[in-house]
């Protein structure tokens, strides 16, 4: 039995695309990982079901002016009805990274929001 990850990423400018798509040779280049690669921007409803199935979820977003970017924040609200459900990403281990133009983007904070999203999915940081 293997193990899923998704890489759910927002790029705006290209950057954090290219590092999603790092991210995911990564993973799949351990055995017996496969991997879904998800720009949350377009999520369909095979990506939900992707993202549902995973062992893993791995965020990423750009840090524009300090935070994540809107479309990503956009993503993160319309779990609601997920968390709503009862946690059904409970106990799935979760990752994330960011990018920024600047050398004081604030990249912090942006990894914050991502571990503090996980978190109230209970997932595992």
């Amino acid at each position: 039995m293997g193990v899923r990850v998704a890489v759910a990423y927002h790029t705006g400018y290209g950057k954090t695309g290219s590092l999603a798509q790092a991210v995911a040779r990564g993973a799949a280049s351990v055995d017996d990982v496969a991997v879904d690669l998800l720009d949350v921007s377009r999520l369909d409803e095979a990506g939900w079901s992707a993202l549902d199935a995973a062992d893993a979820i791995i965020f990423g977003s750009p840090t524009y002016f300090g935070s994540l970017s809107a479309e990503m924040k956009r993503f993160f609200e319309s779990t609601v009805g997920r968390w709503a459900e009862g946690l059904p990403w409970k106990d799935k281990l979760a990752a994330g990274f960011t990018n920024s133009k600047t050398m004081s983007g604030d990249k912090l904070n942006t990894l914050f929001d991502l571990a503090a999203f996980a978190a109230q999915h209970g997932m595992i940081w």
